[in-house]
């Protein structure tokens, strides 16, 4: 279990991963946890069903890379004789960037963690190529599950074979971390997400495509929320309404 406690707009919020199940907490205005297994009702919790899609890494090495699809594997080959270069924990300022710059391009929301969260509690992997990072992955490691959080790469700034060659890159970066995930003793590597929206999704869509061909197995993935304080239950209010509005 990994917290991480942020002050927004004058209210102390904390955000908990990989606890096997919400509970109380003292002293902050609202509590989120992400990727629960259990699923489970609370008084004053809102619960999200969600899922995700985990490589099970206490399996031999030769088992997990059977269970890629051939082009995952070709992928992962092409970017190691492209002579990508894999790095941990290093870079955590270019990365960080390049996430804002990757979102935005993207328009997605504002998603990223401060330099010393990254750096203190994150597991960082980077991607190199001619000198340049072209992608990375920030993952928090609790001892037993490797937590794929934010991902970000090059990829909308370049044109041709490069395209191929970032998504390669991304399949080498999601290999080498479960290969850290084997060698440190972890039971498993989560990434970060499965879309099971209703509504058509294509961007979505996509990405599920990427992680299915990594073999794992789509399973459940629950998010709580508990909002103690009046002041940020009226703000919580205000922002599902602002984003029915847009939406609508």
């Amino acid at each position: 279990m990994i917290a991480y406690d942020k002050r927004v707009l004058g209210f102390k919020t904390r955000r908990i991963w990989l606890s096997s199940r919400p509970f109380d907490v003292e002293g902050i205005d609202s509590v989120c946890f992400h990727a629960c297994r259990t699923k489970m009702d609370l008084p004053g919790f809102h619960r999200e069903d969600r899922a995700t899609i985990v490589i099970d890494v206490t399996r031999d090495m030769d088992h997990i890379w059977g269970m890629m699809s051939p082009k995952c594997r070709s992928g992962i080959r092409r970017a190691e004789r492209d002579g990508v270069m894999v790095h941990m924990d290093r870079g955590h300022k270019e990365f960080l960037k390049l996430n804002e710059e990757f979102r935005t391009q993207k328009g997605l929301d504002y998603n990223t963690f401060p330099l010393s969260f990254a750096q203190e509690r994150g597991k960082l992997f980077t991607a190199e190529m001619n000198g340049q990072m072209v992608g990375g992955i920030l993952f928090i490691d609790d001892g037993e599950t490797l937590l794929g959080l934010i991902s970000a790469s090059r990829r909308l700034n370049v044109e041709g074979e490069m395209v191929s060659s970032i998504s390669n890159v991304n399949r080498l970066l999601w290999w080498r971390a479960i290969e850290y995930a084997r060698e440190n003793g972890l039971s498993m590597v989560d990434m970060g997400g499965y879309y099971i929206g209703s509504e058509p999704d294509p961007q979505s869509e996509g990405i599920n495509e990427f992680k299915r061909r990594f073999g794992g197995e789509i399973v459940n993935s629950y998010e709580y929320r508990k909002d103690y304080t009046f002041k940020i239950k009226i703000a919580h209010a205000l922002q599902r309404r602002t984003r029915l509005q847009l939406v609508h």
